[in-house]
């Protein structure tokens, strides 16, 4: 019922998850990344360093998963460098 009440809020649910990411990935990880696309609710971020995105890919990757599936039914969280 959440998922169909953001849906009605924003015409394309990105949006509402692009939204929680920056929530979640906190104030200072922010500028470092950002969210790119969200296709069958995977979920892909580009991160800006090869050391963050080792951070997130081996530390954090799970708790912010976690996270975003509290409220969207995500499937997965995929990092890319560049």
């Amino acid at each position: 019922s959440l998922l169909a009440e953001i849906t009605k809020k924003t015409a394309d649910p990105k949006d509402a998850v692009f939204q929680e990411w920056f929530m979640l990935v906190g104030e200072k990880m922010a500028p470092f990344t950002q969210p790119v696309s969200l296709k069958e609710w995977v979920l892909t971020v580009k991160v800006k360093s090869s050391t963050l995105y080792s951070l997130l890919c081996q530390h954090e990757k799970p708790r912010l998963l976690r996270g975003l599936q509290k409220k969207f039914p995500m499937r997965d969280l995929v990092f890319r460098a560049g």
